[in-house]
């Protein structure tokens, strides 16, 4: 019994813990829509469905470590005017992402929409942009959401863009009582 009390123990405080960074409720599975880290930008390979308006170079990323998130690369958006979107999804829940300063100036910021309803929808701006990289979120999407989109404002320095992750969350169908 001790060691079954110690391993409810272990769960019980494993769970909480999850639910406090943000894990779906308990009877519900979280599920992915888009799990995108650019790799192989620098070398000619774009992630399928994704678009890029002035950040579409081999050299548009970052290479060296402590600039990208879980691995090599990140994108990096250098001037006003650096869009990424991503592709289509359905039902989402929670947006994530990595992004780390370049000597951005406080002024300069990053700007996240959501596209549902034929608009793209603001629903955050970020400024001034730590220097040492940061996961964001969970940003709460519309669940009638199909796009999200980064928009960089530059006015001093750049930003370096990784991990995009939208979650979803799925109910478990019960299985039959036989």
């Amino acid at each position: 019994i001790l060691k079954w009390r110690n391993a409810r123990a272990v769960f019980l405080f494993a769970a909480a813990a999850l639910t406090a960074l943000g894990a779906p409720p308990h009877g519900t599975a979280q599920c992915v829509r888009i799990e995108e880290g650019f790799g192989g930008f620098q070398t000619g390979v774009r992630p399928v469905g994704w678009t890029f308006a002035n950040c579409n170079s081999d050299t548009d990323t970052y290479v060296t470590a402590g600039d990208y998130g879980t691995a090599t690369p990140s994108l990096r958006l250098d001037a006003t005017g650096d869009v990424v979107a991503s592709p289509a999804f359905a039902t989402p829940d929670n947006l994530y992402f990595w992004i780390k300063g370049q000597s951005a100036a406080p002024s300069s910021h990053l700007m996240v929409e959501e596209f549902y309803e034929s608009t793209w929808f603001h629903f955050t701006d970020i400024y001034s942009i730590p220097s040492s990289g940061t996961s964001h979120g969970p940003f709460p999407l519309n669940p009638s959401s199909v796009q999200v989109r980064f928009s960089w404002f530059d006015n001093g320095g750049d930003l370096a863009l990784d991990d995009v992750l939208v979650s979803c969350v799925s109910t478990p169908t019960p299985s039959p009582v036989t």
